[in-house]
């Protein structure tokens, strides 16, 4: 997509642009840059104006394969649970439900997991909560 639209373009566009810049190049370099003059500033805009419009192009494209591959990654992998389309307002994360996480536990709690030992003693990992000033 991005290489057949860029040289189409390119023919129409800056070939004929060179072809007539007047530096009286033979051969390849008379569709090139180089038969332009030094002194013809406005014909060096135009390659310039395409480079930039080749480059939002070029944005364009990949944004909408990247979106296009989203979708077909999400369908693979069973959707959204809620049915939410993929460019809605959920974030990442949001509504999930982790197994094994404590929520934090309010300011003078201390929160954490218990863990077993080698010999199976019960381990309280808890962090004080509280004000980390330092």
């Amino acid at each position: 997509k991005i290489t057949a639209v860029s040289t189409i373009w390119a023919t129409i566009i800056l070939c004929p642009v060179y072809a007539t810049g007047g530096g009286g190049q033979t051969g390849f370099y008379h569709f090139s840059m180089a038969n332009i003059l030094q002194d013809d500033k406005g014909r060096v805009w135009v390659p310039t104006f395409f480079c930039y419009a080749f480059t939002l192009y070029c944005w364009f494209v990949v944004r909408k394969e990247m979106i296009h591959y989203v979708e077909l990654r999400m369908e693979f992998l069973g959707g959204d649970e809620e049915g939410e389309t993929i460019g809605g307002s959920r974030r990442v994360g949001e509504g999930v439900e982790r197994e094994g996480y404590d929520a934090p536990a309010p300011n003078n709690q201390s929160a954490g997991l218990t863990m077993e030992n080698e010999s199976g003693d019960a381990i309280d990992t808890a962090v004080p909560a509280g004000n980390n000033d330092g």
